[in-house]
C-alpha cells in the first residue's frame, strides 16, 4: 500500500535527501518518493504505519520537518479499473 503525506520545512534537494533517508529508516517502509514542488511524500509499506513513527524519524534526523496527512492519501493500486 502507498500513502501520501504533506511535508513541511523542505527548501531544496538536500532536504529531499534528508526526508527520504529518515523515512526509509522506519521499520516496515519499502520505499519513499519525495516531491519537493508539492511538498509531499509517498510512502510504500506493506501495512499502515502510524504517522507518529514518521514524525519521530523526521525529528530524530536533526531537521525541522513536519509530516501531516493529505486528504485522500491512500493510493490503493488495487482499486484501479482495467479495461
Amino acid at each position: 500500500m502507498k500513502e501520501a503525506y504533506r511535508i513541511n520545512g523542505m527548501s531544496g534537494n538536500k532536504c529531499v535527501t534528508h526526508v527520504e533517508q529518515a523515512l526509509r529508516k522506519v521499520e516496515g517502509v519499502n520505499g519513499v518518493t519525495v516531491n519537493l514542488q508539492k511538498a509531499e511524500v509517498e510512502v510504500d509499506m506493506p501495512s499502515h504505519i502510524p504517522i507518529e513513527k514518521f514524525q519521530e524519524a523526521l525529528k530524530n534526523s536533526g531537521y525541522n520537518y513536519t509530516i501531516s496527512f493529505l486528504e485522500h492519501s491512500l493510493l490503493n493500486t488495487n482499486d484501479v479499473q482495467q479495461s
